[in-house]
């Protein structure tokens, strides 16, 4: 589902999978501007599941690295402000900055 919102630049997504040291994966996926970053995850495969594409539901809502992350622009609206520390909702929200990465813990 297309998102409404206007992204500003490309963004990167650096997909950590597993829990052990041993299991641990890691993949890095560019987000062009043009599109969500639920869009390009699902075309690489990773399922995300997805209602509003607005920010308004949180269906998207996923776990990421805050540490090992660029700082996150979060233009949803169900999240609160601790919520954030630690998720994100990924048809909608951004790296502030263009080229930002965000690293999410699947």
């Amino acid at each position: 589902m297309k998102s409404s919102y206007k992204f500003l630049g490309q963004l990167g997504i650096r997909v950590i999978t597993g829990t052990g040291l041993a299991q641990r994966s890691s993949r890095r996926l560019q987000v062009p501007a043009e599109r969500s970053a639920t869009d390009v995850l699902a075309e690489a495969g990773v399922g995300i599941s997805v209602k509003c594409s607005d920010g308004l539901c949180g269906v998207c809502a996923l776990p990421y690295d805050a540490q090992a992350s660029d700082a996150v622009e979060h233009r949803d609206f169900v999240l609160s402000q601790n919520e954030r520390q630690q998720k994100i909702i990924l048809c909608c929200s951004r790296a502030q900055h263009a080229g930002g990465v965000i690293t999410l813990k699947l």
